[in-house]
């Protein structure tokens, strides 16, 4: 007898990180992506040297240092051209009702569904005379104003669709204008340095580093980079090679992975870049 299949609920995963939680206590493990790790193998990673006397961090970390704000600069009339030449080309279909039919397997301890042995789809016909406000709900999903979507609808020559299919015509035209949006803000982004305002290096000595074994690759060649261990994703990644290869490469001559408190504001939130390096001219 088969046993009926589980659904999760938000109980359930109240219950599962419960019992996860529990677990790591008694078991001296992490659950960390899937994998279990050994507690006791955490270890701290440790500076490898004064910083502020390495004349090759000094010099890289001067190209870094500073903290940065951004802007997006685009033209309203070409998002509107471009934008509106994307929804020319979709396609909007009229709903429909979708009728299927299945097995249901009965027993004394579960009712489970089988596979569908017939689907019907029906086209409805029925005239649509209730419209959402279109406007909202695109500014909504966009962030654009009423004019531009409006001009963008106008321009698009499918403003009629919309009585096709409302819901259809709106996510679509949304997809389309974001499409369209996050083309132009990776072409339009600008970054300028903030006056006065930079990442301190006393970060390094102030804030502990600690990973698991499995996680570190062990330095050979302490005098190129920061720490005695080099945080990685795993000890088979691409970074560990990435790592070896900033070690024994003639033309580095400095190299660090950035730590988690460094970051960069983008239009899509924090970013953390991987890789400092520094190298010969």
């Amino acid at each position: 007898m088969e046993s009926p299949p589980v659904t999760a609920n938000q109980h359930y995963e109240e219950f599962a990180s419960q019992l996860q939680a529990e677990v790591e206590a008694e078991c001296g493990v992490k659950f960390d992506g899937g994998r279990i790790k050994d507690k006791n193998k955490k270890k701290p990673i440790k500076l490898t040297k004064n910083l502020r006397l390495d004349e090759n961090f000094k010099a890289l970390w001067e190209k870094i240092k500073h903290k940065t704000r951004y802007s997006i600069d685009y033209e309203t009339a070409e998002l509107i051209k471009r934008a509106a030449n994307r929804i020319k080309d979709i396609v909007i279909s009229k709903p429909k009702l979708v009728r299927s039919k299945a097995d249901i397997l009965m027993d004394k301890d579960s009712i489970r569904a089988g596979f569908t042995k017939a689907q019907e789809a029906r086209e409805l016909y029925a005239e649509i005379n209730i419209i959402p406000d279109v406007l909202s709900y695109i500014q909504s999903k966009t962030r654009l104003t009423r004019d531009t979507i409006c001009r963008i609808l106008i321009e698009s020559g499918k403003i009629e669709d919309v009585f096709v299919n409302p819901q259809q015509f709106m996510d679509k035209v949304c997809s389309e204008i974001n499409t369209v949006l996050n083309e132009m803000i990776v072409d339009g982004v600008k970054y300028e340095k903030i006056a006065g305002a930079y990442w301190e290096q006393t970060l390094f000595e102030d804030k502990e580093l600690y990973s698991y074994l499995d996680d570190l690759y062990e330095v050979k060649k302490p005098g190129k980079t920061v720490y005695d261990y080099i945080q990685i994703d795993s000890n088979s990644s691409i970074e560990r090679k990435f790592a070896e290869e900033c070690e024994n490469r003639d033309d580095i001559k400095f190299y660090f992975k950035l730590p988690g408190w460094f970051f960069i504001d983008t239009p899509i939130g924090k970013y953390n870049p991987d890789w400092a390096l520094l190298s010969f001219e």
